[in-house]
């Protein structure tokens, strides 16, 4: 009987004092662990991303996105950072979704509450929300919304920005 025993304890699991598994299910084990840390790594990754464009959008003074496009009369940057902000909110939104703990649960919940409490000011810049707590954006209604009212919705004084910024930062160090 030359070979790996598949079906009886191998050297590897009584080195690990661990006589209770088999071969293959310490193999599945391992697989199983590196899936989850791909999860995880993503959703780190994805609220990071979240964390730094709704951030980007409570900064003050001269370097604000809002006070840029003030100045220089041109919304193009700032149209760019709310499809950003709306696509890291998704993308963080899925990879909560794929976790199966209650803390990230939480967090899921607590982004779509921000949202949903702050819905009717992001519909009148064209962002709604998706049955699944995703974000939608209507460019054609973004663009057609006045500075002021882009700044009022997502600005410094913003609710869902802030605690978007917020939730995804957790989420991240987590």
């Amino acid at each position: 009987r030359a070979g790996i025993p598949v079906n009886q304890n191998s050297l590897l699991n009584y080195i690990n004092n661990d006589n209770s598994m088999n071969l293959v299910e310490a193999l599945n084990k391992k697989t199983e662990e590196k899936a989850a840390k791909s999860v995880y790594e993503k959703m780190q990754t994805a609220a990071e991303e979240l964390s730094e464009k709704a951030s980007a959008f409570t900064v003050t003074g001269a370097e604000s996105l809002f006070e840029k496009a003030k100045q220089s009369g041109d919304n193009k940057e700032l149209y760019a950072g709310v499809e950003d902000l709306v696509e890291k909110f998704n993308d963080t939104i899925k990879a909560l979704s794929s976790s199966t703990t209650t803390l990230d649960a939480y967090y899921k919940e607590m982004l779509t509450q921000a949202a949903r409490e702050n819905s009717e000011a992001l519909a009148s810049i064209g962002i709604t929300m998706t049955k699944s707590g995703t974000l939608s954006l209507d460019t054609g209604k973004l663009k057609e919304a006045d500075l002021e009212t882009l700044e009022k919705v997502l600005g410094s004084e913003s609710t869902f920005t802030q605690k978007t910024a917020f939730v995804a930062g957790r989420v991240a160090d987590n």
